[in-house]
This record gives structure tokens, C-alpha cells and sequence, in this order.
């Protein structure tokens, strides 16, 4: 098992590729651009020729990121979650173990498993916001390569 979700997935193709490109452009906007409002489009991310990384424009952005490869008759996607919430992960991680160890100095165990406790519950709220979000994003992305120009 792995400490953050991760998925691959390939969809065939029968339509022309470059009018797929044309439509994630359409419903994307420039991650580099800076903008608090993104509610006028799907995805935040970059395409580049026939490769994008995107995620989606709302609360469950960065617990499913998409990187995608178009080929001509198929869609290889892999699915992953964010850096943001790998380095809070990490972080509150770091935090736990060294509270754990002032905590056995003290002899306090009961709050030792409160805070294993809570970093089992953020581990499981990954996991859960991962699920919950990756198939959201994968309906859209098919919903907008699948709209006529």
C-alpha cells in the first residue's frame, strides 16, 4: 500500500486528438496565471502539445491531479494527489513523532495515541478526499474531450 493514492488509466480514442487538445484548452485555465476566480472553467493546469497536468477549480483540486499523454488511438492518464497535501502530510508527520517523544520522557501515553490517532484520521481523509474526487475529474475530463467544438 502506498502512503498516497495513486492511479493509471488508459481510454481509447476514436476521435481526431488535436480536437481534443482544443477542448481541454477551452476549459482550462493557465496554472501560472494568477486569478482568485476560476469558477469559469473545469480545470486549473498546463497542456502542452499532446501532454497536460490538471486538476480541477474547486475544493477537491489538489487531492486528485491528473497527467495525461494523448496518443493517437489512446489516453493515458495517471492520477495522483497534490504536493501540498504530501507536504502537510509530512509536516504534521514530523510534528506527531516529535511530540510522541517528549510525550514518552513524560510518560503521557494516552495523548501519544490521540496524536497517532489524528494522523491515521488525515491519512484516511486523503485517501477518501482521493476517491471522492478522482472519479468527479474523470467525468469532467471525459464530458469536455467528448464536447463538440
Amino acid at each position: 500500500m502506498k502512503l498516497f493514492p495513486e492511479k493509471d488509466i488508459n481510454i481509447p480514442l476514436s476521435e481526431n486528438h488535436h480536437n481534443l487538445i482544443v477542448n481541454l484548452k477551452k476549459n482550462t485555465i493557465d496554472s501560472k496565471q494568477f486569478t482568485g476566480y476560476w469558477e469559469d472553467k473545469t480545470f486549473v493546469g498546463e497542456i502542452v502539445t499532446n501532454t497536460f497536468t490538471i486538476q480541477l477549480s474547486s475544493f477537491f483540486g489538489n487531492f486528485c491531479i491528473i497527467k495525461g499523454q494523448i496518443y493517437p488511438n489512446n489516453l493515458a492518464l495517471h492520477l495522483f494527489t497534490g504536493m501540498k497535501l504530501k507536504i502537510y502530510f509530512t509536516l504534521y508527520s514530523i510534528m506527531v513523532v516529535l511530540i510522541s517523544i517528549d510525550l514518552l520522557n513524560r510518560k503521557e501515553f494516552g495523548t501519544i495515541f490521540a496524536f497517532i490517532f489524528f494522523l491515521l484520521l488525515f491519512r484516511g481523509i486523503i485517501e477518501i478526499g482521493f476517491r471522492v474526487a478522482s472519479p468527479i475529474i474523470l467525468k469532467k475530463l471525459v464530458y469536455v474531450l467528448r464536447k463538440k467544438s
